[in-house]
């Protein structure tokens, strides 16, 4: 168990608050958050090493990429990211207003949930993930089903700001659980119960199998799959896609065959990868999904050498 916080560190945490609740105050006197994603895409860029990082992905995947490209890419990402931040602050107001969210096709949420199974939905860092919480709970409601979707979420650093945001994402579904033994437990039991949890599978965790995303390997976490398939649950990815009118759009695909988990997340990383070629800034190129020479390379070399 960690001590008491340094006072630096907790008076820190104090300014960091005010800075979002400020931040907060300015976004919701302003019409919508297309304002957000106009800062964000000239700010961003300027920030150290941020259009390398795109760079540096982008190439890994698209060896052909130029800078320019990659400059693009990277204010695109920044706006994008920057709206998905001032969305969160204004996530009250935008889970009170129906034309917001459009839901496309429900249809294999709602055969899953009428059929007594739970639902695995996945998603990625891409569009509005809230989005697709928000259409679970209009969809299941319009159905007579009457749904929330659970969240689990990487604690923030700052106590203060965590516990003020989980406030917030809770305005988009509940239980919302934080990544850990308790919140893992929790994620269990609602999921046993027939619930429906929504699970971010995009980025890299390391030690996992290495399975294409983009046309490269990159270590992808089972846990969504090994879920669905201890629960019988159905495994759907889902998709919330930001309009330029300030809309979402979500879908929800067919669910993913029930086969092995690493054949299931083969499959997901194929449909999250459909989604990113049409839509590439609306996903966080900033991320390490990838290491510069995967393990599976260093692997095989090592065994070419030996043979």
């Amino acid at each position: 168990m960690s001590g008491p916080r340094p006072l630096h560190r907790r008076l820190l945490d104090r300014i960091e608050m005010g800075a979002a609740r400020l931040v907060q105050a300015i976004s919701l006197a302003l019409p919508g958050e297309a304002w957000a994603q106009s800062a964000g895409a000239v700010i961003g860029p300027l920030w150290p090493g941020l259009v390398k990082r795109v760079a540096d992905n982008l190439a890994l995947v698209r060896p052909g990429a130029s800078r320019a490209e990659a400059r693009a890419l990277a204010a695109g990402v920044c706006g994008q990211f920057a709206r998905a931040a001032v969305e969160y602050l204004n996530l009250e107001r935008i889970a009170a207003d129906p034309d917001r969210v459009i839901v496309e096709d429900a249809a294999p949420l709602l055969e899953a949930l009428q059929a007594g199974r739970g639902v695995v939905l996945v998603t990625a860092h891409f569009g509005s993930w809230e989005a697709v919480r928000l259409a679970v709970r209009r969809a299941t409601a319009e159905a007579g089903e009457g749904r929330d979707c659970a969240l689990v979420r990487r604690a923030f650093n700052n106590p203060r700001f965590d516990a003020w945001s989980q406030t917030m994402i809770a305005h988009a579904g509940v239980p919302v659980l934080h990544k850990g033994r308790e919140g893992t437990r929790a994620l269990l039991r609602h999921v046993a119960r027939k619930g429906v949890a929504l699970i971010l599978v995009d980025q890299r965790q390391t030690g996992s199998p290495l399975i294409p995303f983009l046309g490269r390997e990159a270590e992808t976490a089972l846990a969504a799959a090994e879920l669905a398939l201890r629960f019988d649950c159905a495994l759907i990815p889902a998709r919330g896609l930001r309009l330029e009118d300030g809309r979402f759009s979500v879908r929800f695909e067919t669910e993913i065959p029930r086969s092995d988990a690493e054949t299931m997340m083969a499959e997901v990383n194929a449909r999250i990868g459909a989604w990113v070629e049409a839509w590439p800034e609306q996903w966080f190129w900033l991320h390490r999904r990838w290491k510069t020479r995967p393990r599976g390379a260093r692997i095989r070399a090592a065994r070419g050498k030996v043979d």
